[in-house]
C-alpha cells in the first residue's frame, strides 16, 4: 500500500503480485512492473502486495535517479555532438541557438565492419557521416585513395548545397562508428530547403 516510485525487474525466482482488484499474476525473471513511475514521474497508485513464492532476488531503480541519469546522458552526448562537428567545421559561423538545434537532430550511430562498403561511386548521398572512431578508405577515380579517421567527415558542407551523387567509394578499414545527420533535416534546420 505504499506509494512507490521505483521501477523493478525480477532477476530470479517467482513473486505473486495481487491489486486490490483480485488481479493476482506469477512474476518471473525477467518480468517487470512499475514502469508507470520511471516513465511519468507519477507514484503507483494500486494497492499492491508482493508475495515472494519461492527465494528471489529483485532489482530496482528510482525513478527520480533514473530520469536524472537519463538526463545527464542526453548532455554529454548532445556536447560531444557538438564537438564533433565542430571538429569538421559544420557549425562554423551559426548563432549558439543553430548550433544546438543542430545537435538535436535525430542522429544516427552506425557501425561498419571492416570491408563493409560505407557508400558507392554514383550513389546518392542521404546524410553527412562523421567518423566517430575506426578508420575508412576514401576511393576517388582510377587512383586517389586516401583516408579518414576520428573527426574526419565523408562529405564536406558542400553536399549541402548540391544534390550531385557522391564520386567516392567508401569502405571500411577498420571496425568504425559513423555519426549520421540526415541530409534533409539539416539542410531544413539551417534553412537550406528545396
Amino acid at each position: 500500500g505504499d506509494a512507490c516510485q521505483y521501477f523493478f525487474v525480477v532477476y530470479s525466482g517467482q513473486i505473486e503480485l495481487k491489486d486490490q482488484a483480485k488481479d493476482h499474476r506469477t512474476l518471473e525473471r525477467g518480468d517487470v512492473w512499475g514502469g508507470c513511475s520511471l516513465l511519468f514521474d507519477v507514484p503507483q497508485d494500486m494497492d499492491i502486495s508482493l508475495i515472494a513464492l519461492e527465494d528471489c532476488c529483485v532489482c530496482g531503480v528510482n525513478g527520480q535517479a533514473f530520469r536524472q541519469n537519463l538526463t545527464s546522458r542526453a548532455e554529454r552526448r548532445k556536447d560531444e555532438i557538438i564537438k564533433l562537428l565542430d571538429s569538421i567545421g559544420l557549425l562554423d559561423g551559426l548563432l549558439p541557438q543553430h548550433r544546438a538545434t543542430v545537435s538535436e537532430l535525430t542522429l544516427v550511430t552506425e557501425v561498419h565492419d571492416p570491408g563493409s562498403q560505407v557508400i558507392a561511386a554514383g550513389s546518392l548521398i542521404t546524410a553527412l557521416k562523421i567518423v566517430k572512431t575506426g578508420r575508412l578508405v576514401v576511393r576517388e577515380g582510377r587512383s586517389g585513395i586516401s583516408y579518414l579517421e576520428a573527426g574526419g567527415s565523408l562529405f564536406d558542407g558542400s553536399v549541402l548545397h548540391s544534390n550531385s551523387p557522391s564520386k567516392k567509394t567508401i569502405t571500411v578499414d577498420e571496425r568504425c562508428e559513423l555519426l549520421c545527420i540526415d541530409l534533409k533535416a539539416l539542410k531544413a534546420v539551417l534553412g537550406l530547403d528545396e
